[in-house]
């Protein structure tokens, strides 16, 4: 009996395997013709031609590889199919994509290598991605380069289509048409972009936010994306990042950036990357190992009214202010090795604020979650506000901190316990005025917040990285709430303007 028992086990397993083979992720497209239009019968029998593969890509790569988003993602795809040598890199970044992730993990296993940072194309300018199609807002049947009719049956060939995408590029005709059938019942299954088609509130200003794990500074308008331009790449070169995080816009237009895992700082002119300087190494507490010039994990970097720099080193639990990118003037605070363990030493920093008075405010974002402020970098004047939790009082994982015109401070603090979050409003270090939005960690309109800035007219902007977005409210009741998320089902590398974990923003007030 247990031979039996053993011999159909293998036997089951042995058919999932096979057809694991011949299966499509569930977010690829079924194969479209090349080009939309009446087509022959000879025509219909026709597929699109592949590379013959004896080797299991456990159902990661569509029948033809031009199916795929173009540039890294369809190039390993092709150089698979042909049995080349593929630059797999680190395979958790194919979450999204089980069966890709799968295939990653046994292609690195079989071939014993390391994994390496994805190598993504960039543009002569930096950028790693050319912009959004010009006219094209984001969502379905908006596009105004749009065929001006779409038939029933061109819209059907889609029917299965979970994001258009995977059938061209955005300017080709394929997913023009794929768009535009997406509002109609024929193809209701395509994935909305996730960007308004309309934001009748926007403000004069400029929203700058920092695309995490894209490599990238971006700029737009509006809340639909208006005038989207980037800046930078995946790497550790002259015009790119490896964690572009929180960071400040001055108002002559020089942007400066915090590389965490590049253990530095970045100044650029402006978004064309023009004068770039870079400032840092890597140099961790405990001995004498960290130093002038040395930093571990800064997370943000911030100017206060005289134009000094002010770096919130995280790892290395310090307060760091320069007065120029040479270093000149380098003074710390913080000891580095205590870590927020006692009542008057800082844990990890995770950002930087001052007030009306010039006064210093710090986040203290792991190790005992609080508001630390001083009145200068001697520490003179030390106090706190807030306990570990998740009521009145209490943070989770603050990571960001700033304040409106009235001088009320604002705080993004994360939950990792949810995935979500909130933002903390305060009057004062005293705690009066305790208000947050959302009431719960697991709202889904804030999801893991973790820089947030206030307009001059009030207006709350948030990176909410979890969703992969960026969010703009008139209040704290949640008012005129609208998310600029494109793509927020968490697609990866698809589409120009997609984001994935935004970290940093920053918002400019237009003349």
């Amino acid at each position: 009996m247990r031979k039996i028992i053993i011999l159909i086990i293998i036997t089951l397993i042995t058919l999932l395997l096979v057809s694991c083979a011949f299966q499509i992720p569930t977010k690829t497209a079924q194969t479209p013709p090349t080009s939309i239009g009446p087509t022959s019968a000879s025509e219909n029998t026709s597929s699109p031609t592949s590379t013959s593969n004896q080797r299991d890509d456990f159902g990661c790569w569509p029948p033809s590889c031009s199916f795929m988003p173009a540039g890294m993602i369809r190039q390993m795809c092709e150089d698979w199919k042909a049995g080349k040598t593929v630059n797999w890199f680190d395979c958790s970044y194919m979450s999204d994509f089980p069966k890709c992730q799968k295939l990653c993990e046994f292609e690195m296993k079989s071939n014993n290598k390391p994994s390496t940072l994805p190598s993504i194309p960039t543009l002569p300018t930096g950028q790693n991605y050319s912009p959004p199609p010009a006219g094209y807002s984001g969502d379905t049947g908006q596009n105004n380069q749009m065929p001006s009719s779409t038939t029933k049956e061109q819209c059907a060939i889609f029917a299965s289509v979970t994001d258009c995408s995977y059938v061209g590029s955005p300017d080709s005709e394929n997913y023009k048409i794929c768009i535009k059938c997406a509002s109609s019942s024929a193809s209701d299954k395509v994935v909305r972009s996730g960007i308004p088609t309309e934001d009748s509130e926007a403000e004069n200003v400029r929203i700058y936010f920092t695309d995490f794990k894209h490599g990238r500074i971006i700029r737009i308008d509006d809340m639909t994306g208006k005038n989207w331009v980037s800046y930078g790449s995946l790497g550790t070169g002259i015009g790119q990042f490896t964690t572009p995080e929180k960071f400040s816009v001055q108002p002559d237009g020089h942007i400066y950036i915090a590389d965490p895992n590049g253990n530095r700082i970045v100044r650029i002119d402006d978004l064309t990357g023009k004068g770039w300087v870079s400032y840092g190494s890597h140099g961790i507490d405990g001995g004498n190992s960290r130093g002038v010039g040395q930093f571990n994990q800064p997370h943000a970097v911030r100017l206060d009214a005289q134009g000094r720099i002010y770096i919130a080193d995280g790892g290395n639990c310090r307060i760091v202010r320069i007065d120029d990118m040479t270093g000149k003037g380098w003074t710390e605070y913080g000891t580095g090795k205590q870590c927020g363990q006692s009542a008057t030493t800082i844990g990890n920093t995770f950002d930087i604020a001052f007030d009306a008075q010039g006064r210093i405010y710090t986040i203290d974002g792991t190790d005992t979650p609080r508001i630390i402020r001083i009145d200068d970098m001697t520490g003179k004047g030390f106090v706190t506000y807030g306990t570990k939790g998740i009521g009145v009082d209490q943070f989770s994982e603050p990571q960001s901190i700033t304040f409106d015109a009235q001088g009320r401070i604002y705080v993004a603090d994360e939950n990792k316990d949810t995935q979500g979050g909130r933002i903390v409003r305060i009057d004062d270090m005293a705690g009066k005025g305790w208000t947050t939005f959302p009431l719960t960690y697991s709202d889904p309109k804030i999801k893991l917040p973790h820089d947030i800035m206030i307009s001059a007219s009030g207006k709350i902007y948030i990176a909410n990285t979890r969703n992969n977005g960026i969010v703009r409210m008139d209040d704290m009741t949640g008012k005129g709430y609208i998310e600029y998320a494109p793509y927020p089902d968490g697609q990866r590398n698809v589409y120009p303007n997609q984001l994935e974990a935004p970290k940093g923003i920053f918002v400019v007030e237009r003349k």
